[in-house]
């Protein structure tokens, strides 16, 4: 059930068979301008663009007043939709749920994906890599969101316990790929690329990621960019290729210099 709640979600062809009311509103704030029409079939842009409008004002309300306070209603009425809209588009709102995670998730790992498109030493695609996801673990809303799953575990257990490993998972991938590129140009020696990735995840934001969640202080400029340095460092040193490990030393010492 909770994959065919995550596919609904996905699914272009979902939305661009779906009814469209001849007017809605900007929501200029969230960067998510619909068109005004005036009546006919929606493009297949206009549909998405409404659902992203639905998505965002979701994800706002279920972040402010939690998922069990928002209803159907409340999020249909911030959007400038009717209700029939949007249970033509989030039949329940479990669909609703993780229609938001999932396009967090999309938003976390865009610049991810990237920074590996980008190219460069490994040490300096890492560097970036642990910087972003630090910085967005310990965003505000991030901390929020993640509450906002553990406190439905018990309500839903497979579908908080989904979203999660989902996440999870997609976010291993993409380390993964990275560090598989090192190791085929000769970069790196692991047996395992997506256990080393899981390592790097969690040497990443793993402490700081527990402090915010019980609402503690955790590291903020200058300290969390060295924090990040020490962190690739130390990864780098367990996994590159033993002949170049002096040499990257080097070479980070001088680039500090």
């Amino acid at each position: 059930m909770v994959a065919t709640l995550i596919q609904r979600y996905r699914s272009v062809s979902f939305y661009s068979r779906l009814p469209y009311r001849s007017r809605v509103k900007n929501y200029g704030e969230a960067g998510m301008a619909i068109k005004k029409v005036t009546g006919g079939r929606p493009t297949r842009e206009e549909a998405e663009q409404l659902s992203e409008k639905i998505i965002a004002v979701a994800s706002q309300l279920m972040l402010e007043h939690g998922y069990h306070s928002t209803s159907i209603e409340a999020v249909a009425s911030a959007a400038g939709v009717a209700k029939r809209t949007l249970y033509s588009r989030f039949p329940d709102k479990r669909d609703l749920f993780a229609a938001v995670i999932e396009r967090r998730r999309e938003q976390f790992l865009a610049p991810v994906s990237r920074i590996f498109a980008a190219g460069g030493a490994i040490d300096e695609q890492l560097t970036l890599i642990g910087r972003h996801m630090l910085d967005w673990a310990l965003k505000g809303d991030t901390v929020a969101v993640k509450r906002l799953i553990a406190a439905e575990v018990e309500r839903f257990p497979e579908l908080a316990i989904k979203l999660h490993d989902d996440g999870r998972e997609q976010t291993i991938d993409a380390i993964a790929a990275v560090l598989a590129a090192a190791q085929s140009a000769g970069v790196l020696q692991v047996a395992d690329v997506r256990f080393a990735a899981l390592q790097f995840l969690e040497m990443v934001r793993g402490p700081a990621d527990t402090l915010a969640h019980y609402g503690q202080p955790a590291c903020v400029g200058a300290r969390r960019k060295q924090y990040i340095d020490q962190v690739v460092d130390l990864f780098l040193n367990g996994c590159r290729v033993r002949a170049t490990v002096a040499v990257a030393a080097q070479k980070r010492r001088a680039r500090k210099a």
